[in-house]
């Protein structure tokens, strides 16, 4: 069995400041993010203390709504055509097999898609 070799304190002191830069900068938003979405959070209400949890409605009220679908749908679109030019059948094949199932369990209606 391998034996995990043992740092020394000046690898250590070189990989602090970025681990507290990745803290700071990537994982602090992340937690806070995650804690406002289980909030009432409005633009008037974003900067004060007292804002009211609802848990689980926000997610709820998005998913009821058909808007979600048809952005995650013109998402694997978007991502099909950026694929396309390369020829790459691969992301092709998958990208199709991952509408036809898509498609077939939200049953979300075809629109014109004009590719930004």
């Amino acid at each position: 069995m391998k034996r995990l070799r043992k740092f020394t304190t000046s690898e250590i002191l070189f990989v602090i400041p970025s681990l507290i830069y990745m803290l700071i900068f990537v994982g602090y938003p992340i937690v806070y993010n995650i804690i406002l979405s289980f909030q009432d959070t409005t633009l008037t209400n974003i900067g004060s203390a007292s804002k009211k949890f609802v848990w689980l409605a926000n997610y709820k009220n998005l998913f009821s709504s058909n808007l979600i679908f048809i952005t995650i749908n013109r998402i694997l679109k978007a991502i099909c055509y950026r694929f396309a030019p390369n020829n790459d059948f691969r992301a092709l094949l998958m990208c199709s097999i991952c509408f036809q199932i898509f498609l077939s369990k939200h049953h979300v209606q075809q629109k014109q898609f004009s590719p930004i």
